[in-house]
C-alpha cells in the first residue's frame, strides 16, 4: 500500500488508455519512431554513441517535439535570409550576425544547465527549423537547387560549430559525437532525399556512389543465393494460409532474394497453397456431414416430441386436464431446449463455416499469387522503410557479416562490375566524370598495362564508406526525422478535429510527461508533473492495468416522486400503467447499450454492462407479445452459461446508457404530460414551461416525476460482483456493486436528474475512451496563437486536477464524494492524498475503504 493522488491515478488510466496511445502513435508516430530507434540500435555497434543520448532517445517512446519563443521568430527568419544571400564564395563573418548568434550561445547555455542530453535535440531541431525555411525558399528558385541547399545548411551547421566550440570549455560536449553524426551532412531532412542527392559525399569519402552501388549488389547477389535453402525452408516447413500468414514469416532476417531466387520462391508459395486447398476442400466437407448429422439429430428429437404431444392428446380423458397441460407444457419445454441448443449449433455452423470460406478465398487468392504482389510484400517486410538511404544500409547490415568471406568467390563479379563502370565513364558525359575516373584509377592493380581494379582495396574501401559515411548518414537523417518543430508556422492542418487531437496529446501527455522541449534562453527547457518514484509509478500502473482496464458495471436507476404519484392517484391500476411505460422506454435504450436488464424494483431498475451482456441476455430471455399487447419474457436460464466477462468498454456503455436514459426520461414528461394530466386534476397548478411546451404547470413536487437518479459501480467479476439463481430461479447480482450503485442512485438534486459514477467506472473510460480533454472544448484553432492558449489551458486543468471533459460523448466528470464503504457515508471531495492497495481498493488518511464519486453532466 502506498500513497497517491486520485489525479495521478487518473492520469496513468488515461496514459495507458486508448486515446492517448492513438495520439501517440498518429500525431507522434511511435510505431515509426520506434523503428527508427531500432535502426540506430543496430547500427550503434559500428560505433559508440554517448550513454546519456541513447537514454535520451529509449526513453522517449515517440516523436520528439520543441518549440522557439513565438517572439523569437521574426529574428530567426531574418536571420535565414541574411544568411541564403550570402554567396559560395563569400566568407562567414559571424560579426555581422552578432544577435541571432548570442541568441542561439545563450539558448544552447541554458540548455546545458538543464539537461545536457537535450543539446543534440537543440541541434538537430535548430537545423530542422533551417531545412524548412530552406526547403520552402527553394520552391520558386531555379538553377542547381540541391547546391543551393547544401551551400545554406553548411552554413547554419558552421555557426552551431562555432557556438558548441565556444561552450565546450565551461560545459561538457559530446563533439566527437556531433562531429560525425551532424557536421558532415549539411543537407535538409536527408532521409526524403533520393541516394543520388549524396554522391558529393561518396566522391568527399574516396568511394563514388556509382562505385558503392555496384560492389553492394555483387554481395547482394551472393547473399540471396546462399540463404535461398534457408528461405524456401521457411516455406516449406512453416503453416500458412492467406497473405497474412505469409507475413508472419521470418522474412525480415533474410535480405531482398534476386531474380531467380525470386522466382522459384514464387513458385514454391504456390504449390504451397495448392496443397493447402486440397486440406480446406475436405474440411469443408466434414464440417456440412458434421451439420447434416445434428440437422438429422435434432429432427428426430422434435418429431419424437410430437409424437409424445400426440399420444397425450389421445388420452386427455383418462387422466387429469392440469396432469395433461402440465405435460404438454413440460414436453414444449424440451422441445424449445431442443431448438435452442441447434440455434446454438447453427450459429457455431455458420462462423466456422463462413471462417472456413474465407480461408478457401485468401488461400485461392494466394495460389494466384502476382510477382508483384510477391514483391511488395517482401519489401515491406524485409526492409525497415521505403526511402532509399534506409533500404541500403539495412541491406548492407545483412551484408556485413559476409564480408570477410573467401573473395575469390566475388572477385570475378567485382572486377566486372568495377571495369564496366571505369569503361562507362571514359565513354559517356557524366556529372563529376573527373573526380569519378581519378578515384578509380586509385584502386587499379599495380603492375597492368590495362586498367585492372584491385578487389582487395575496393572491398576495403567499400567497408569503409558504409562504416563512415552511409551508417552515419542514415543516422543523422532518422534523428532528423524524429525530432519536430512544433506547431509548423502556417502549416495548421485544416481538421479542427486534428488540431484537438493535436492540443490534447501535447497538453495532456508531452508537456506533463516531460516530453515537450521548449529550447529559450533562460528556465526550464522541459517539466513533468510526476511525483511518484519510477518503482511506484510502475507498481501504479500494473494494478491500474490489472484492475481497471476491464469492468463489469452495474447501473440502477431510481424514479423520482414514485411515492408522491402512488399517495396522490390512489389508483394502483393507474401507477402501474404510467410505470411501465416508463420502464419500457427505459429498456428499450438499455438493450441498444447491449446491457443486461436484470430486473424491474418497481420505482427503478437494474441493469448490468459487461463482455457477455447484451449475448447472456438474449440467450436467456425470450420475449413475446399477449393478445392484449402487452410484452412478457420468460427464462431459458442454464446454470452452466451463467457468468459475467469483464470488458474495456463497461462503464463506456453504462454512462452513455444513463445520459440516454435521463433524456428519453425528459422526453417521456413532454410527450406523456397531457396524456395523464388530468389524473393529477386536483393538485393546485403552478406554471413551469420547459423547452416551449407548457407540460410542468404544477408543483415541485410533481415536476420530479420522472427525474432519475442513476448510480453506476464498476468492478472485477466474483470479488466485487457475482450471478446466480435466486430462490425463484431467475438470474439476480449479488456483491457490493449492487450496494453501491443503489447507494449512487439515490443522489438527488430537486430540479434534475442525476448521474453519480465511482471511480473505477471513471478509470475505466479512460482506459477505453475515444477521446476527452480538460476543460472547456475549444471549437475553432486557428493559428498558433490559439493553438499554444489552448495548450496552457489544458496543461493547467491538468495539474490542478480538473474536470474530466468526454468531448466525444458530450459529458463532464468531475469528482463529487468520498464514500466510505464500510458505514457508506459520503463526504464532500476534496483533493486530499489516498492510498491504494495492491487490489486496487482505495484508503483515506484514517484507513478505510473508500470509493471517489463522480457527478456527471451533459456538456451544453
Amino acid at each position: 500500500m502506498f500513497g497517491i493522488l486520485l489525479k495521478q491515478l487518473e492520469t496513468i488510466c488515461h496514459e495507458q488508455g486508448h486515446y492517448i496511445q492513438q495520439l501517440r502513435d498518429g500525431i507522434a508516430n511511435r510505431p515509426g519512431y520506434l523503428k527508427d530507434i531500432q535502426l540506430i540500435r543496430k547500427f550503434e555497434s559500428s560505433f559508440r554513441i554517448p550513454d546519456e543520448i541513447l537514454y535520451l532517445l529509449n526513453q522517449q517512446g515517440c516523436q520528439f517535439f520543441y518549440e522557439f519563443p513565438l517572439k523569437d521568430e521574426k529574428e530567426h527568419i531574418k536571420f535565414f535570409e541574411k544568411l541564403y544571400r550570402l554567396r559560395k564564395e563569400d566568407t562567414l563573418v559571424l560579426k555581422e550576425f552578432t544577435t541571432p548568434k548570442n541568441m542561439l550561445l545563450q539558448t544552447y547555455k541554458n540548455i546545458l544547465q538543464n539537461d545536457k542530453a537535450a543539446s543534440l535535440l537543440f541541434e538537430i531541431g535548430y537545423i530542422n527549423k533551417a531545412g524548412a525555411f530552406i526547403k520552402a525558399r527553394l520552391q520558386n528558385e531555379s538553377g542547381d537547387i540541391l547546391a543551393k541547399e547544401i551551400l545554406f545548411m553548411a552554413k547554419i551547421i558552421e555557426i552551431l560549430k562555432t557556438i558548441r566550440k565556444e561552450l565546450s570549455g565551461e560545459y561538457s560536449i559530446v563533439t566527437s559525437f556531433f562531429s560525425h553524426f551532424i557536421d558532415r551532412f549539411p543537407y535538409a531532412f536527408i532521409i526524403e532525399h533520393p541516394l543520388s542527392d549524396f554522391a558529393p559525399l561518396f566522391l568527399a569519402q574516396g568511394f563514388p556512389l556509382d562505385l558503392f552501388r555496384e560492389i553492394h549488389t555483387v554481395f547482394l547477389k551472393y547473399l540471396s543465393h546462399k540463404q535461398s535453402a534457408d528461405i524456401l525452408n521457411e516455406i516449406k516447413t512453416r503453416a500458412f494460409l492467406t497473405k497474412d500468414d505469409l507475413r508472419k514469416l521470418s522474412f525480415s532476417r533474410f535480405s531482398f532474394p534476386q531474380d531467380d531466387e525470386f522466382s522459384i520462391l514464387l513458385k514454391t508459395i504456390r504449390k504451397r497453397a495448392e496443397k493447402n486447398e486440397t486440406k480446406l476442400v475436405k474440411d469443408d466437407r466434414e464440417l456440412s456431414l458434421m451439420d447434416h448429422r445434428v440437422s438429422e439429430q435434432t429432427r428426430r428429437i422434435v418429431k419424437e416430441k410430437g409424437q409424445s404431444i400426440g399420444e397425450v392428446i389421445e388420452t386427455k380423458n383418462k387422466k387429469p386436464l392440469l396432469e395433461s397441460s402440465y405435460r404438454i407444457s413440460e414436453i414444449l419445454t424440451e422441445i424449445e431446449k431442443t431448438c435452442l441448443d441447434y440455434i446454438w449449433h447453427l450459429k457455431d455452423f455458420f462462423n466456422k463455416s463462413y471462417d472456413l470460406s474465407q480461408k478457401i478465398e485468401a488461400n485461392h487468392a494466394l495460389k494466384s499469387l502476382s510477382s508483384e504482389e510477391l514483391r511488395a510484400l517482401l519489401e515491406e517486410e524485409i526492409y525497415p522503410g521505403k526511402e532509399e538511404l534506409i533500404k541500403l544500409a539495412s541491406e548492407y547490415q545483412k551484408v556485413k557479416p559476409i564480408l570477410d568471406i573467401d573473395q575469390s568467390r566475388i572477385a570475378r563479379d567485382v572486377i566486372q562490375k568495377t571495369l564496366s563502370l571505369f569503361n562507362r565513364i571514359e565513354r559517356e558525359e557524366m556529372r563529376d566524370k573527373g573526380k569519378i575516373h581519378s578515384l578509380l584509377l586509385k584502386f587499379r592493380e599495380e603492375g597492368k598495362r590495362k586498367y585492372q581494379p584491385n578487389v582487395q582495396k575496393l572491398l576495403r574501401a567499400y567497408k569503409k564508406t558504409a562504416d563512415e559515411l552511409l551508417l552515419p548518414l542514415l543516422i543523422c537523417g532518422l534523428l532528423q526525422r524524429n525530432i519536430i518543430e512544433w506547431p509548423l508556422k502556417d502549416k495548421m492542418p485544416s481538421s479542427q478535429t486534428k488540431l484537438q487531437n493535436e492540443a490534447n496529446y501535447l497538453g495532456m501527455y508531452a508537456i506533463p510527461k516531460g516530453k515537450f522541449y521548449h529550447f529559450s534562453r533562460s528556465g526550464k527547457i522541459n517539466t513533468s508533473d510526476n511525483n511518484l518514484s519510477s518503482s511506484l509509478l510502475n507498481s501504479a500502473t500494473d494494478i491500474c492495468i490489472k484492475h481497471f482496464k476491464k469492468a463489469v458495471s452495474v447501473l440502477i436507476y431510481d424514479i423520482r416522486g414514485s411515492s408522491f404519484m402512488t399517495l396522490k392517484l390512489h389508483n394502483a391500476e393507474r401507477e402501474q400503467m404510467i410505470i411501465k411505460n416508463f420502464h419500457a422506454t427505459m429498456a428499450k435504450i438499455a438493450k441498444e447499450y447491449g446491457a443486461f436488464l436484470l430486473k424491474d424494483i418497481g420505482d427503478g431498475g437494474i441493469i448490468w454492462f459487461g463482455n457477455n451482456s447484451k449475448e447472456l441476455y438474449t440467450s436467456i430471455y425470450r420475449e413475446s407479445t399477449t393478445k392484449k399487447f402487452k410484452k412478457l419474457r420468460h427464462s431459458l436460464l442454464s446454470e452452466e452459461g451463467l457468468f459475467l466477462q469483464s470488458a474495456l468498454n463497461s462503464s463506456e456503455n453504462a454512462i452513455s446508457c444513463a445520459l440516454s436514459m435521463i433524456r428519453a426520461a425528459e422526453k417521456f414528461i413532454k410527450d406523456n404530460y397531457v396524456k395523464y394530466r388530468d389524473w393529477f386534476s386536483d393538485i393546485q397548478e403552478k406554471e413551469l414551461i420547459v423547452e416551449g411546451t407548457t407540460y410542468a404547470l404544477l408543483p415541485p413536487m410533481f415536476r420530479s416525476l420522472f427525474r432519475l437518479g442513476i448510480g453506476i459501480s464498476s468492478g472485477i467479476p466474483s470479488r466485487d460482483v457475482a450471478i446466480g439463481p435466486n430462490a425463484f430461479g431467475d438470474p439476480d447480482l449479488r456483491g457490493m456493486l449492487v450496494n453501491e450503485a443503489k447507494y449512487l442512485s439515490e443522489g438527488r438534486d430537486p430540479e434534475k436528474s442525476v448521474i453519480l459514477a465511482d471511480h473505477d467506472s471513471i478509470f475505466n473510460l479512460l482506459f477505453s475512451t475515444s477521446k476527452f480533454t480538460y476543460g472547456k472544448f475549444f471549437a475553432d484553432i486557428r493559428n498558433k496563437e490559439d493553438m499554444m492558449l489552448r495548450v496552457s489551458e489544458i496543461v493547467k486543468e491538468k495539474l490542478k486536477g480538473g474536470a474530466l471533459n468526454f468531448s466525444g460523448k458530450n459529458f463532464t466528470a468531475e469528482p463529487y464524494e468520498i464514500l466510505v464503504l464500510e458505514s457508506l457515508k459520503a463526504t464532500k471531495y476534496t483533493p486530499s492524498a489516498l492510498k491504494i492497495d495492491e487490489n486496487g481498493i482505495l484508503y483515506n488518511d484514517r484507513g478505510e475503504k473508500v470509493k471517489v464519486l463522480y457527478s456527471i453532466v451533459r456538456n451544453n
